[in-house]
């Protein structure tokens, strides 16, 4: 059951490079040092939510509810939530480091309703851009890789 979890349900052709040392953990019982690529794209969605619901999330980008459910409801957003002032916050979760598509993904989100954007990738900067924040996904990583209580939630999605 784990592996099969392992497969995105919603595609064809799964990444299965991708996911090549979450696959061998599982099925060889083999150990590797816990690191941002051991993470699936849902178990990306679940950090970056918990993220931002998290002390480390600043208003006005902090949620304090969801009113979707993370991932997989529209097709380019991944949260919806609301923050302490009834502002809708969007965000939209991308594994990529290549700018053009998170910029292509910003202008798709530019076009969503609501009061706060944000896009979470691996371009590797924190910016405002087109009014769209953009969080480095490497920066939350490590926010929760050296915090004892995220450490383990870590930990848990890199077993999902």
């Amino acid at each position: 059951p784990l592996l099969k979890a392992l497969v995105p349900s919603t595609v064809t052709v799964s990444p299965i490079k991708k996911r090549a040392k979450a696959i061998y953990s599982i099925y060889y019982g083999i150990k590797y040092p816990l690191e941002l690529s051991l993470l699936s794209d849902e178990a990306l969605e679940v950090m970056c939510t918990e993220y931002l619901r998290s002390r480390f999330s600043n208003d006005p980008w902090k949620i304090y509810y969801q009113i979707t459910k993370t991932g997989g409801n529209l097709a380019d957003v991944d949260i919806v939530g609301i923050n302490k002032d009834n502002e809708r916050v969007v965000a939209q979760v991308t594994s990529t480091k290549d700018l053009k598509l998170v910029e292509a993904k910003t202008k798709k989100l530019q076009d969503f309703p609501a009061e706060r954007k944000i896009i979470f990738s691996l371009v590797g900067t924190d910016l405002f851009m087109n009014d769209c924040l953009w969080i480095d996904l490497a920066q939350v990583f490590g926010y929760f890789k050296n915090d004892k209580l995220y450490k383990t939630l870590l930990e848990r999605l890199a077993q999902a």
